[in-house]
């Protein structure tokens, strides 16, 4: 939670450098001098004034409007230049000036007796991933005789792909509860991975769907998204999903850039 301030400054500051780097490239094959426009009884005249010299400039007509467009574009380009490098200027020093020391640090450097006594403003990262892994709850258990799978973390799953997903989480550590029951309008359910997005500390699901050849396996899904719109966990937002057949089965390159993108 702490982070996620410098890192979305951050973020902001990588795509800004990145936007003027493109901007500096497209200025460099546009071509010389910019469009004067002059109205006339409420139509519009175009001039090509030197870039230097020339300020009454050139009138352009019907043939030259390949070179207005580039120019006015060139313009529009020149203007959103200055404006990201001045918002990136801004954001450098953010940076450079950013404490290394949060407030959150305080309470973390306590010693276990004051740590006793001290009701802390904001519970540090680690403790509230501590405290949220340790609230118990009652999964949906697998019925006995149908296949299970292991994960690293010792619990039982019902696929390979869902043992690849939670050794996965585990491994990045990225919290996770699987088959965490959720209450909802229309009722419980058991989200494949129930996670914690520890940068905004918001639950947020992640489903897998193994089977999605399988007609009596995807005939139940569009109740079960309903549900969740119904609930207020939007895709995209709070639901994220993945998707498995027979002739593609799970990547998990697709779901470590989810995970990048996403969880953290």
């Amino acid at each position: 939670m702490k982070n996620s301030a410098i890192t979305g400054i951050n973020i902001r500051y990588i795509y800004l450098t990145d936007m003027i780097e493109k901007l500096k490239f497209k200025l460099s094959k546009a071509p010389s001098g910019r469009i004067r426009i002059n109205r006339h009884n409420k139509n519009p005249y175009y001039y090509l004034v030197d870039d230097t010299t020339d300020l009454s400039g050139k009138r352009l007509g019907v043939n030259d409007q390949a070179l207005i467009d580039m120019l006015i574009q060139k313009q529009y380009l020149i203007n959103v230049l200055k404006s990201a490098e001045t918002e990136r200027d801004y954001l450098g020093k953010i940076i450079k000036g950013y404490p290394n020391e949060y407030a959150e640090d305080i309470y973390a450097k306590l010693c276990q007796e004051r740590k006793d006594r001290v009701k802390p403003i904001v519970i540090p990262d680690e403790d509230y991933v501590r405290e949220w892994q340790a609230r118990p709850f009652e999964r949906k258990g697998i019925k006995d005789g149908l296949v299970r799978f292991t994960t690293m973390k010792g619990e039982e799953v019902r696929s390979k792909s869902e043992k690849i997903i939670a050794d996965y989480l585990l491994t990045n550590n990225i919290p996770y509860k699987y088959e965490c029951p959720l209450k909802l309008p229309g009722g419980i359910i058991h989200p494949d991975f129930t996670i914690l997005r520890v940068s905004d500390r918001k639950e947020i699901y992640h489903e897998h769907l193994g089977m999605m050849d399988k007609a009596n396996y995807t005939g139940d899904q569009p109740r079960r998204f309903n549900m969740y719109v119904d609930g207020g966990i939007m895709p995209g937002d709070r639901l994220f999903m993945s998707f498995e057949s027979n002739d593609y089965p799970l990547d998990i390159k697709v779901i470590d850039k989810i995970a990048k993108t996403c969880f953290l």
